[in-house]
């Protein structure tokens, strides 16, 4: 997944930020590059705009003069998400799911027991039976 960061009349991809400017967005967020998602963290889309801002050679003085007048308005307009081609589209309208939110509605990665919805239930132990009989 990538980012498109426009500023400015000027896009980014993030796609082409360097190993080091992702580095950067996981230590001043401290979320992975590979689940940083713009549209559900303030953190995240600050992050990702203060290094584009950088890389369109904005001074360190200009990114911090900017991030500090940003509405969430125009940060909402700053940011447009890129799946990759074997992601699944989002429904009109929905927020991208980052990698980990995917991961929550599959068995991977979840706290799936292996058992299948209606399948066949291990009887309780004799004295399990028991106890759940003397309450």
């Amino acid at each position: 997944m990538a980012w498109i960061i426009k500023w400015d009349g000027k896009e980014l991809n993030s796609d082409d930020f360097l190993i080091s400017d992702l580095q950067e967005i996981e230590k001043a967020t401290g979320e992975p590059w590979s689940t940083a998602n713009c549209y559900r963290s303030v953190k995240v889309a600050r992050a990702f705009l203060a290094v584009a801002l950088l890389r369109l050679g904005k001074s360190e003085m200009e990114v911090a003069d900017a991030l500090g007048t940003v509405t969430l308005k125009t940060l909402k307009n700053t940011f447009d998400f890129v799946p990759d081609e074997d992601d699944e589209p989002s429904p009109e309208g929905s927020v991208p799911l980052a990698p980990r939110d995917r991961l929550a509605k599959t068995s991977r990665g979840s706290s799936h027991t292996g058992r299948v919805k209606g399948g066949h239930r291990p009887k309780p132990a004799d004295n399990e039976s028991e106890m759940s009989s003397a309450s």
